[in-house]
């Protein structure tokens, strides 16, 4: 089943060593797949960062610059996934903190809760 939502991230240009550490915390090809998306770019900040949204394929021809850019993606989801609050950007706040994997309380849930048996 494919599933496409609009999100807004950051787009960053990677040599292959930075590649390669990536694909290690995103645990390639086992974990997550890489594919080529196009995006729109929706802000250029003053420092030259690009802010950008994946594009839904009916406005593809429509945004005013579109890029294609490399995105790691998990295939093998659980349908409970789709139940929980979309988020379409994540912003760290006061109340909502990231928490890595290793630092996370026990009961929370794993990479095991995301990721349907196959």
């Amino acid at each position: 089943m494919l599933f496409f939502q609009r999100v807004v991230g950051e787009v960053y240009r990677v040599n292959g060593t930075l590649l390669n550490l990536l694909d290690e915390l995103e645990e390639y090809p086992n974990l997550y797949t890489r594919k080529v998306i196009p995006v729109e770019i929706i802000k250029t900040t003053s420092n030259g960062s690009k802010i950008a949204s994946s594009v839904n394929h009916d406005d593809a021809n429509t945004a005013p610059e579109i890029i294609q850019c490399e995105v790691y993606l998990l295939p093998n989801f659980k349908e409970d996934l789709l139940k929980l609050d979309y988020l379409d950007c994540y912003f760290e706040t006061p109340d909502r903190k990231y928490i890595p994997g290793n630092a996370r309380p026990p009961g929370a849930p794993s990479e095991e809760y995301f990721v349907k048996d196959i």
